[in-house]
């Protein structure tokens, strides 16, 4: 089915709309103490509303699917909801000598809320009854009785906001920058992270703590060369499950993931040229969808998802008029720990095995000012099932865009025109989603 999907920008009705609002204060500081002592810190605070009409289609054999049900298509109407963000952060950097042995240790606290509310009636959603063809869903009006039933409410943000869902991260940290001597060093930290969670439509919460480390051993056998090992762990936040699934408002666990990578990277070109290459394995939850469920599918996690493989980059000024960057990578997928031993072995959904990206810049000699720059990015096939029966084919993009650099009054100016997906093409992002078509965008940036 999604190889019939025709070349069309947008298959959504006309009233499908996504509207967002936002206004963000924030301040940095920075204090030189002495020779020794640095002070940081981050203060900032944003407000956010979204309001959204949004449809879910479910296509198969060239209709959209209206049965009546979550397996579907549905759509909604949601009222204005508002987020508030904060944060602020603290650090201390202290720069001294043990004796042959230099130190740049950071200790330093974070903290950042968001806190969510949303009114009572925060929406309706819109089961449909009858199939359409793609063109008549093009042209289907705002839905009303006769073609589909409805949940929700019968009044659409009138009642008050109310405090629907808070979310808090923290974080305490040490780190030690060492340098031995010239060729050795290494990173050492530790992070007490904690993050909690309160769900106030479904009074569900949790709370979990985790201390992770963070190591690297940096060696430089000569002047040109650096390698190094590095292990991380972080605690990731859990999923907040949305209406779309069958267990909506549900939390997913909190879990930590690790890091392991080894690689290298080599100055050449009198320094003109970086060329770097890495070996690396990630392990974190498996988080997927659950399709047999019913009437709605289930999000959930099973498992550890595997990121493993190799990873080259190149990037420098090939002469002085021309930058090249680019880079491949090459990863072998996999699933463990899964209580079904059939997906032990898969492949992590929407993940691909092989990426490539290629971008340069041209300066154009004698046009002070003005340079041209392209890319081109591949990305290889994945599937969006944990079974890897459907199969999200393989596509390359490419971009192309103009800038000019030059000064209004005493002002740095630049202008910027790109075009993303050059060639227009269609392409799947996920197993729900189309890519953006080509899109051209023109921008200023003057600096005071």
């Amino acid at each position: 089915d999604m190889a019939s999907i025709e070349k069309v920008k947008n298959y959504n009705p006309d009233w499908i709309e996504n509207e967002f609002k936002s206004n963000r204060v924030e301040n940095s500081i920075r204090y030189d103490i002495n020779d020794i002592f640095t002070l940081r810190t981050n203060t900032f605070y944003e407000k956010m509303k979204h309001k959204a009409r949004n449809i879910n289609i479910t296509y198969k054999n060239g209709y959209s699917i209206g049965d009546d049900s979550w397996s579907g298509t549905w759509s909604s109407n949601d009222a204005w909801q508002e987020t508030k963000n904060y944060g602020t952060n603290i650090y201390l950097d202290s720069k001294f000598n043990t004796g042959s042995v230099g130190h740049t240790i950071t200790t330093g606290y974070s903290l950042s809320e968001s806190t969510n509310y949303k009114h009572k009636d925060e929406g309706k959603y819109y089961l449909y009854k009858n199939n359409m063809t793609l063109g008549e869903l093009k042209k289907l009006d705002i839905p009303r009785t006769g073609y589909i039933s409805f949940t929700g409410y019968d009044t659409i943000g009138e009642e008050a906001l109310t405090k629907s869902r808070e979310w808090q991260f923290e974080n305490i940290l040490i780190g030690d920058d060492i340098v031995f001597n010239e060729q050795w060093s290494a990173l050492v930290g530790l992070n007490y992270a904690t993050i909690v969670f309160n769900n106030n439509q479904n009074n569900t919460k949790y709370k979990e703590s985790k201390l992770t480390p963070t190591l690297s051993l940096i060696y430089k056998p000569f002047e040109n060369l650096t390698t190094y090992a590095t292990y991380i762990e972080s605690l990731e936040e859990g999923t907040i499950v949305g209406s779309y699934y069958q267990n909506d408002g549900e939390i997913l666990s909190p879990y930590k993931s690790k890091q392991y990578e080894i690689g290298a990277k080599y100055s050449m070109l009198d320094e003109r040229a970086l060329l770097t290459a890495s070996l690396f394995r990630i392990e974190r939850a498996n988080q997927y969808t659950d399709n047999t469920t019913t009437p709605k599918p289930t999000l959930t996690q099973d498992g550890e998802a595997i990121h493993q493989g190799i990873e080259i980059g190149l990037i420098g000024k090939v002469t002085d008029n021309l930058t090249l960057m680019g880079g491949v990578t090459f990863m072998d997928l996999g699933i463990e720990k899964h209580t079904n031993k059939d997906i032990e072995g898969k492949k992590p959904i929407e993940a691909a095995t092989k990426m490539a990206k290629l971008y340069s810049e041209y300066n154009i000699p004698y046009i002070n000012g003005l340079s041209i720059n392209a890319g081109a990015y591949y990305t290889g096939k994945k599937y969006s099932d944990e079974a890897n029966t459907d199969i999200l084919p393989s596509y390359t993009l490419y971009d192309a865009g103009l800038r000019y650099s030059t000064k209004l009054g005493n002002y740095p100016t630049s202008f910027n025109l790109n075009v993303q997906n050059l060639t227009d093409k269609v392409y799947w992002t996920n197993g729900n989603m189309l890519g953006d078509p080509r899109s051209v965008a023109f921008s200023m940036k003057m600096e005071f």
